[in-house]
């Protein structure tokens, strides 16, 4: 038995989903706990994770690098505690497979369907040889690293087995504990719908974890950007939602579903628009969200797109991030998303903030952009981090302008570990408000920006205002989370005092039968 574990969730996260697919169709039986983005592991959750993994020949961990500290705890009980050796897997292993070593059996770099597969087998055996399983790392005997030649990278996504979306041996945690998903849960909880339909991306910009599998990809000969044909996207789609009748809402979570061509993009959306009759959401790069393509998904039931754009200073953009997008493709896709908002098209446009290599006044390109991005939309504000591996933390680590990370630097959080400054909260304003005109003027004014006369208000904004700012935009979250969970809590009790009211009425009836028989 593998056991697989992600702080990813259900519905949400595909790596695994892949690799429990891959594994069945092999003959190689498999669970998965899915954490649901777990940010603390609890005694009692150590507990349930070690009563299911207990047994398991290999266990397998896929991290991010924010999952390193949470999960090094249950990684070390599983060694040494249950005797299972551990592979890790994911972005963070990928990055780091020599430091990851220090607190595992094997790594695997890069995608791992065939490795896992290949090391499951081998650790069956009574003299295991592990030389020839591509991307795979590990300790010899005598202490040393092997590194086998990372080489194994899908080349058709037709080719391999569907995804596991029927979850038949998979668990995840509720927030309260973690449960056996049971076909009721599967049918009840889920009314949304993550599909990927693409590995990689066409860019591979320096702070994304895409550069690190785009080189490795192509320092062995093989693409890291993959399509799955169009028959494949549409037997799949129709397969696993069987599964979930109550979904509403579909998202195509790939990096870019519009860099498809038009026609593909035509079959697709035609067939969830028609036969699935689903609304949905994309991501995409501003660049290729051209008129026609937009026209032609929101005519077939696009709702939401979302631009990572990231800043507004050519410079940045060029020089820093080597993203090949200009202020001038997000204004004109935003224009063009505009046309389309009386028809229930909405925007969210992605910016990162806390840049040690923005020059003065460069931030204020960026507000300058987002100030120019037409209304109704909504602004996703993220802190740079410097992912151990990419091409960015390389560079910035070669430039002495960061220290080498370590895994205490990993537990930052993009997407609220955001700097309190006086510019943070100007951005946070911008984005989620309707500033008028009047505090328009006053906060770009020279008095604010840049007199010493000036100190104590921007002092007011960095740190009181934007503490509130933030607090109102936790509390929302928050309370989103709540209503999800009461909402999952409701569902699983209704289903389970009919299900008590049925045993009750079917034991009513046989003991009456019983007594007439009598």
């Amino acid at each position: 038995m593998v056991t697989l574990i992600t702080n990813g969730a259900p519905t949400h996260e595909d790596g695994i989903k892949s690799l429990v697919g891959y594994l069945q169709a092999n003959d190689v039986p498999v669970k998965a706990i899915y954490m649901n983005y777990c940010s603390i592991l609890h005694k009692r959750l150590k507990e349930q994770i070690l009563a299911i993994v207990k047994g398991s020949k290999l266990v397998g961990f896929s991290l991010m690098s924010k999952d390193v500290s949470i999960f090094m705890p249950i990684i070390q009980d599983i060694r040494y505690k249950l005797k299972i050796p551990v592979v890790l897997g994911g972005v963070h292993p990928t990055a780091r497979p020599k430091e990851s070593l220090e607190f595992s059996d094997y790594v695997c770099v890069g995608e791992g369907e065939e490795p896992l597969k290949q090391l499951y087998s081998a650790i069956q055996k009574e003299s295991p040889s592990f030389n020839h399983i591509p991307n795979l790392v590990y300790k010899e005997k005598g202490g040393g690293i092997f590194v086998n030649r990372a080489e194994y990278f899908v080349n058709d996504l037709d080719e391999l087995p569907y995804p596991d979306y029927r979850f038949e041996t998979s668990y995840y945690y509720n927030y309260i504990r973690i449960e056996k998903i049971t076909p009721a849960i599967r049918s009840n909880s889920f009314d949304s719908f993550y599909f990927y339909s693409q590995r990689g991306c066409k860019l591979a910009c320096a702070y994304c974890s895409n550069s690190i599998y785009s080189k490795i990809a192509g320092d062995s000969g093989k693409r890291w950007y993959r399509l799955a044909s169009v028959k494949r996207v549409i037997n799949e789609l129709k397969a696993h939602l069987q599964n979930f009748p109550r979904v509403k809402f579909l998202t195509f979570n790939d990096d870019d579903f519009m860099a498809r061509d038009i026609g593909e993009l035509r079959a697709i959306t035609c067939f969830v628009k028609n036969e699935l009759k689903l609304p949905f959401s994309v991501n995409g790069i501003p660049k290729y969200a051209t008129a026609e393509k937009i026209k032609l998904l929101v005519d077939n039931g696009l709702r939401v797109i979302a631009f990572g754009v990231q800043s507004g200073s050519p410079r940045v953009l060029r020089d820093i991030y080597r993203r090949p997008v200009t202020r001038e493709d997000v204004l004109q896709a935003a224009q063009v998303v505009a046309k389309y908002q009386k028809r229930g098209l909405s925007a969210d446009y992605g910016f990162i903030l806390d840049n040690p290599y923005e020059k003065n006044g460069e931030w204020l390109e960026t507000l300058s952009l987002i100030r120019a991005l037409p209304k109704p939309r909504t602004i996703s504000l993220y802190s740079l981090e410097f992912f151990p591996g990419t091409a960015l933390t390389n560079q910035a680590v070669k430039e002495a302008l960061i220290d080498n990370p370590r895994p205490s630097d990993y537990n930052k959080d993009y997407r609220s570990d955001i700097e309190y400054s006086f510019k943070n909260t100007i951005f946070f304003l911008y984005s989620y408000f309707d500033v008028p005109e009047w505090l328009d003027s006053f906060l770009s004014s020279k008095f604010m920006m840049r007199s010493r006369s000036g100190a104590a208000f921007r002092f007011i904004l960095a740190y009181p205002l934007g503490y509130l700012i933030r607090m109102s935009q936790r509390v929302a979250a928050a309370n989103r989370e709540t209503f999800f969970l009461i909402k999952i809590l409701k569902k699983i009790w209704v289903l389970k005092t009919i299900k008590q009211l049925i045993k009750q009425a079917r034991f009513s009836f046989r003991s009456e039968r019983v007594s007439c028989e009598k």
